[in-house]
C-alpha cells in the first residue's frame, strides 16, 4: 500500500525514475541487514572490508556537513545580498549532491553485507547476532581492533556490554 501511494505521489510530480525500485532496494537492504545473523568470528572477518568503506563514510560525511554549513551561511548572506553568490550556490549544491550520492552508496555497500550502520562520525556498526539464545547486537566501531561488544536489540552504544 505504501509503494502504491509513493507511486501516485511521484506520478503527480511527475518524475521519470521508477519509485518502486527505489522501495524495493530500501526494503531489501533492510531485510538483507535484519536476516542474517553473525558469529563473533563471522563479524570479526568482515572489518578489513568494512573498515576503509566507514573511514570513507566518516570523511565524506564531514565534507557533507561543511558544505551544507557553507550553504545555510550562503543563504543567511543572500537574503540581505546575494548579488554574484549564484556561483557559489550552484558549486555548494553540487559539493552535496556528490557526497550525499557517494555516502548513499557506500551505506548501500555495508549493508549488502547485512551490517547495520549506526553512526557516520564514530564509525558505528552493528551485527546481529545471538548470545545466550535470543538475538542481539555484536557491536563495533572504528578504531577498535575486533568485534568485543554486544547489548539488546532494544539499546544502543551506550549499553554496550564485552563479550567475553
Amino acid at each position: 500500500m505504501q509503494a502504491s501511494l509513493q507511486l501516485d505521489k511521484n506520478e503527480r510530480r511527475g518524475r521519470r525514475e521508477p519509485p518502486l525500485l527505489r522501495a524495493h532496494s530500501t526494503v531489501w537492504h533492510t531485510v538483507s541487514a535484519m536476516t542474517r545473523r553473525f558469529s563473533r568470528e563471522e563479524a570479526d572477518a568482515l572489518l578489513p572490508e568494512i573498515a576503509p568503506r566507514l573511514v570513507q563514510l566518516r570523511d565524506l560525511k564531514r565534507q557533507n556537513d561543511e558544505a551544507r554549513s557553507a550553504v545555510n551561511e550562503l543563504q543567511d548572506t543572500m537574503k540581505t545580498n546575494g548579488h554574484g553568490l549564484d556561483t557559489d550556490m550552484s558549486r555548494l549544491s553540487r559539493a552535496l549532491q556528490s557526497t550525499g550520492a557517494a555516502i548513499k552508496g557506500l551505506i548501500e555497500r555495508v549493508t549488502s553485507l547485512g551490517v547495520e550502520v549506526k553512526d557516520l562520525e564514530m564509525g558505528l556498526v552493528d551485527f546481529r547476532g545471538e548470545r545466550d539464545g535470543h538475538e542481539v547486537y555484536l557491536c563495533w566501531k572504528l578504531g577498535e581492533e575486533r568485534v568485543a561488544f554486544w547489548h539488546e536489540l532494544n539499546t544502543g552504544y551506550a549499553s554496550r556490554q564485552p563479550l567475553d
